[in-house]
């Protein structure tokens, strides 16, 4: 039997939503569960891959509807599901993410969602992401097509398009926007607190038998700046790869050491905070860079489907003429593959998770 180009597509989401969706997000979720919960940006990671399971799932299901879509809309509802529900349940949970990570970087000490808290607004987040799509059911159609079947999403009510398109756009573009501001203002107290470590490391405190005071004060006084600025940049329990720095200043170091052995005391404290000052800059930036790959591969492989789903079909059927159908159902089919992609985000920037993973799929050592 011959296929087209559509049918094609349609076959190559499928395999890959089977082979690696599925695989993948039961992979992640796994990780997450067996390591500790800490947090709330850990459960908003969890219910973002429990959401591309259920995707790649549904994905996988439309092979079939391929060969045997016909009159009855069923093979339409799974598209309504695996898409338009998927995207609105993303968008609410990458929103998610990105406000939690800004409070754990940028607000370490204020009032923090808690885990059953974040659990609850994630569940909530996609039941509302599913529940809005429920009329869909009511009021697509299949239609004939040549020698096959397309989907009439929003059947004969000429409003629903305007309703469904346009209120999709808008929340895509109401998640992307401070989203994005999110991130900026993460990144930028990121660089603010690496220029007070760099500032505060390079401070040589004295030490010597002469200035025995002044290097117990250096001392007291660079552990103390570091600790803050380490606290501001890496609060305990931020999410599965902070690294926090800690200096306990209440011993003092000057007399607890031995005169004769060693390095003197403030040297070993300086290097001490240098290390873990350079620990914490790394963590925040492998974190806020895989949230930010995550977040932008999530909106563009989104954003040609959310434009094309604000054009008429005289508009669609133009640029069909001039691009080619297969093009443009190419672009509709791409925002399936955010499915799919977090897990080599995660194996790629987190170390943390890759041993994880190495753990869970060969067992410990």
């Amino acid at each position: 039997m011959f296929l087209s180009g559509f049918a094609i597509l349609r076959l190559t989401v499928g395999a890959l939503s089977i082979g690696l969706g599925i695989p993948g997000n039961m992979i992640i979720i796994a990780v997450f569960t067996r390591q500790s919960i800490s947090n709330a940006t850990d459960v908003a990671f969890i219910a973002l891959a429990v959401v591309d399971l259920v995707g790649s799932v549904i994905n996988g299901v439309k092979i079939a509807s391929v060969f045997f879509h016909d009159e009855h809309p069923w093979a339409c509802f799974l598209e309504i599901i695996g898409s338009r529900s998927a995207l609105f349940a993303g968008l609410l949970l990458t929103t998610s993410i990105a406000a939690y990570r800004y409070q754990a970087v940028c607000n370490p000490f204020g009032k923090r969602v808690g885990r059953w808290a974040a659990a609850w607004l994630s569940l909530t987040c996609t039941i509302l992401a599913f529940a809005i799509h429920v009329p869909f059911f009511f009021i697509t159609t299949s239609q004939k097509a040549g020698s096959g079947y397309v989907c009439n999403t929003y059947g004969n009510i000429a409003w629903a398009q305007n309703v469904y398109s346009r209120s999709q756009a808008v929340l895509f573009c109401a998640s992307a926007l401070p989203v994005t501001v999110l991130y900026v203002l993460i990144l930028k107290n990121i660089r603010h607190h690496q220029e007070i470590r760099r500032k505060v490391l390079s401070d040589k405190p004295v030490s010597g038998p002469k200035s025995k005071p002044e290097a117990m004060g250096g001392v007291h006084t660079v552990s103390k700046n570091l600790k803050m600025a380490s606290f501001s940049s890496n609060p305990p329990s931020d999410d599965f790869s902070s690294v926090t720095l800690t200096i306990q200043p209440s011993v003092d170091p000057i007399i607890s050491q031995p005169s004769g052995r060693g390095p003197p005391p403030s040297r070993q404290i300086v290097d001490q905070a240098q290390t873990g000052a350079r620990k914490g800059r790394k963590s925040d930036h492998k974190t806020t860079q895989m949230l930010i790959i995550i977040t932008a591969v999530f909106f563009l492989l989104w954003l040609p489907s959310i434009i094309l789903d604000q054009l008429s079909l005289v508009q669609i059927s133009h640029i069909a003429s001039i691009i080619s159908g297969t093009l443009l159902y190419f672009l509709y089919q791409v925002k399936y593959v955010s499915h799919i992609t977090n897990l080599f985000v995660y194996i790629a920037v987190n170390r943390r998770f890759r041993d994880n993973c190495k753990k869970l799929l060969l067992g410990p050592k």
